[in-house]
Parts: structure tokens; C-alpha cells; sequence
């Protein structure tokens, strides 16, 4: 276990020297990160695994990266993110990911979909969404949840539809899907009107 752990901490090095360089955080403020991230790995690799560490370990690393883009603004710092921002939301995604594929409750599911949302990791949140209907399918709002992000935030029509396709024929009675649907559909409609429009002007 402790070779794991030594090998994450190694992993995140050059984040917590990048963060201690450009002073975004203090010396002290480092130190204890290493010892919190030491801790959280010594918890994720026990033997006997429970969701509760994962989240606990994920939620500090997106709390991290609030207080980093907080810090960034105050002292108006804006390189090294792929140093910084991008090892830390990786990592946490990958505990998010672990948790809901390990343990699979429908709520594991959403921190996850939540975080990747928040921190705009729309290329693993769309393969979140798959493994989360694959295991949560008899719900109909998690198809409709999972379109909508499709369509109106992705902005992938083409992954939206399919999923409203797929689930239409499951829940044929649902009104509340069948209005996502439609929605989805006019709003694409428009877009094509309002582009045509601009070609024309």
C-alpha cells in the first residue's frame, strides 16, 4: 500500500512545487497539502473500501481548486494551469470515478456528473452519463437529465438525440421526457433558422 501511495505523491509533485513557486499557495499551506493527500491516499488504498473515503478525498481536491482559482484572481496569475488546475480535476474525477463504478448508487453517480460539469471535463462526462444509464436506466428523469446536458451544454444534438431516442421507447407514457424531447428538437430547429439568417444578412 505504500508503494501506491509513494507513487500518487510522486505523481502530483510537480503540481505542489508549481504551486508553491508562484506562491499561489505558502510554503506552510503546500506542507500541509502533502500531508492531507498523504493521508487521503493511505485511505483510498486500504484493504476494506468505503465511498466515503473516495468522496472525502475527491471533495477536498475540488475545494482545492476553488481556493486556487480564488487565489489566481488575487494575485492575477493566470499561467500553469495544465501544472496545476488540469493533475488536480484529473485526479479527482478518477476518485468520483472509482466511487460511483465501484459502489454504484445513484448519488455517487451525481457528485460525479456535478463535478465534471463544474469544472467543464465534458469529454469524461459524457461517457459518465452512459456508464450512469447503463446502471440507473429505470429512472426517466436521468434520461431526460442526461439529454438536456447532451444538447444544451455539450451542444452534441447528434448524443442528445439518441439518448431521447432510447429513452422514448422505454418510457413511452412519460410526458416529462417527451417535452425535453421536443424542446430539444425546436431549440435545434431555431439554431438552423437563426444561422440561415446570418447567411442571408
Amino acid at each position: 500500500m505504500a508503494e501506491f501511495v509513494q507513487q500518487h505523491l510522486e505523481e502530483l509533485l510537480p503540481t505542489f512545487t508549481a504551486l508553491q513557486r508562484t506562491k499561489i499557495l505558502s510554503d506552510e499551506e503546500v506542507k500541509t497539502l502533502i500531508q492531507k493527500v498523504r493521508q487521503f491516499e493511505y485511505s483510498v488504498n486500504k484493504r476494506t473500501k468505503r465511498p466515503k473515503d473516495y468522496l472525502n478525498y475527491a471533495e477536498y481536491l475540488s475545494d482545492l481548486l476553488e481556493l486556487v482559482s480564488i487565489r489566481r484572481k488575487s494575485i492575477d496569475f493566470k499561467q500553469k494551469r495544465d501544472e496545476i488546475e488540469k493533475p488536480l480535476k484529473m485526479h479527482a474525477a478518477h476518485l468520483f470515478r472509482i466511487c460511483s463504478e465501484r459502489f454504484k448508487k445513484a448519488e455517487y453517480y451525481q457528485k460525479e456528473i456535478d463535478f465534471l460539469s463544474k469544472n467543464e471535463l465534458f469529454h469524461i462526462l459524457t461517457k459518465t452519463f452512459t456508464r450512469f444509464l447503463q446502471f440507473h436506466g429505470s429512472n426517466p428523469r436521468n434520461h431526460e437529465q442526461a439529454g438536456r446536458w447532451e444538447y444544451f451544454e455539450n451542444k452534441s444534438a447528434e448524443n442528445a438525440r439518441v439518448i431521447f431516442q432510447l429513452a422514448v421507447r422505454k418510457f413511452p407514457k412519460d410526458i416529462g421526457l417527451w417535452v425535453a424531447f421536443i424542446e430539444m428538437e425546436i431549440a435545434y430547429v431555431v439554431m438552423f433558422v437563426f444561422a440561415a439568417l446570418d447567411i442571408l444578412i
